[in-house]
C-alpha cells in the first residue's frame, strides 16, 4: 500500500467515493476518461491493491487521515545522550541504510536556510562524504536536491556550485577530487531519480 499515490486517492475520494468497495470501480471509470498512462496506471494499482486487501487499504487510510497531526511540533529530550553517543547511533544507522541500499537525499540551500546552520561548510553533507571533523565510516548513496525552486530560489546547478565551492575553498580539495565528488553525487542522483511508471 505505500506504493500508492495518496493523493490520487484523495481526488477519487472528493469525486465521491468514500465507500472503499466503490473506489475500484471509480478508478476504473476515472482511468478510461485519461489520457494520461502514468495516472491510469496509477488508478490501476489503486484499484488492485483495495481488491486484494481492502483491510489494508483501510489502515492505509486511516494512517493518512492521522496525518493531520504530523504537523505539530514534538521536542524529544535527548541531553541524557552524550554527543559521543549520539554520533555513534548516526553512523550505525548511516551503515544500515547504506547496507540496504537505502540512498539519502539532502537540500543543502533548504537545510541551511531553515535549520540550524548558519554557512553551509556546517551542512552535515560534508561529513556524510568524508570532510571534516569526524566523518563518518560507512554512508548510503547521497544524492542532492534543490527543494522547491521557487522559495528558495535555487537549482540543481546552484546545489552543485555551491558545494564544489565549499569543497574547495572551506576543505581545501583540489579542483580534480572536488569535481569527482560532484560527478559521483550527480550519477547518484541519476540512478536513484524517481521514474515513470512503465519505464
Amino acid at each position: 500500500m505505500r506504493a500508492l499515490d495518496i493523493l490520487e486517492v484523495l481526488e477519487l475520494e472528493r469525486d465521491g467515493s468514500n465507500d472503499v468497495q466503490g473506489i475500484p470501480a471509480a478508478a476504473a471509470a476515472k482511468a478510461a476518461r485519461l489520457n494520461a498512462p502514468a495516472r491510469r496506471a496509477e488508478l490501476s494499482l489503486i484499484a488492485e491493491a483495495i481488491a486484494r486487501d481492502p483491510l489494508a487499504y483501510e489502515i492505509f487510510r486511516e494512517r493518512h487521515r492521522r496525518g493531520d497531526h504530523l504537523d505539530q511540533l514534538v521536542e524529544v529530550n535527548a541531553n541524557w545522550l552524550s554527543a559521543r553517543w549520539l554520533t555513534s547511533l548516526q553512523a550505525e544507522l548511516l551503515g544500515a541504510l547504506s547496507m540496504h541500499n537505502v540512498a539519502i537525499e539532502t537540500l543543502p540551500t533548504s537545510n541551511v536556510r531553515i535549520s540550524a546552520y548558519d554557512r553551509l561548510n556546517e551542512h552535515h553533507l560534508f561529513r556524510w562524504l568524508g570532510f571534516g571533523k569526524r566523518p563518518f565510516p560507512e554512508v548510503p548513496a547521497i544524492c542532492v536536491g534543490s527543494d522547491d525552486t521557487g522559495i528558495f530560489a535555487t537549482s540543481l546547478r546552484n546545489e552543485y556550485a555551491a558545494i564544489f565551492d565549499v569543497l574547495r575553498w572551506d576543505f581545501g580539495v583540489a579542483p580534480a577530487e572536488a569535481a569527482t565528488v560532484i560527478e559521483k553525487l550527480n550519477r547518484n542522483g541519476a540512478a536513484y531519480r524517481f521514474q515513470p511508471l512503465g519505464r
